[in-house]
This record gives C-alpha cells, sequence and structure tokens, in this order.
C-alpha cells in the first residue's frame, strides 16, 4: 500500500460548487527551481474552466514581488473575481 492510497481516506475532500467562468481564480507557484536556477514560476487558473490566466517566472518569492505581478495581470486581464 502507498503512501497515497492509506492517507486519502484521512483527508476529506469537500464538494466545490462554482457560479460559472471567473468566479474563483486559483494562484499558485511553483519553487522548485529556485535553488538550482533561482526562478519562481507562478500561475492563475480559472477553477471553473481550468483555463490558464496568466503564467509568469519571478526573480524571488517575496510578497511584494509577487503581489505587484498578480495586480498588474489582474490589471491586464481587465477585471476582478468575486474570489481569488
Amino acid at each position: 500500500m502507498t503512501l497515497a492510497c492509506c492517507c486519502a481516506s484521512l483527508i476529506p475532500s469537500s464538494l466545490l460548487i462554482l457560479q460559472g467562468p471567473n468566479y474563483l481564480w486559483s494562484v499558485d507557484g511553483h519553487e522548485k527551481q529556485a535553488q538550482p536556477f533561482g526562478i519562481y514560476i507562478y500561475g492563475v487558473i480559472d477553477t471553473f474552466s481550468r483555463k490558464i490566466l496568466a503564467l509568469h517566472v519571478l526573480p524571488d518569492k517575496k510578497k511584494e514581488t509577487v503581489g505587484n505581478w498578480l495586480l498588474s495581470e489582474i490589471c491586464h486581464i481587465k477585471g476582478i473575481r468575486l474570489m481569488v
């Protein structure tokens, strides 16, 4: 039995009810390339349609850098969703 199989029953899953496209955006970062290359990859997807709205490489993971990037993407996409 793998770790994923034995732990799957311990973490309850919840039903996510969305009212349609652009109701909820998911923002996530990938930091595995930080040690060897010094880059951080961040992205934004529409949770309903799984459409990639933004994908960007940043030089650091400071909240000011990520926050400024996210605000610029919101302006570029021309709007803010009900939930981010």
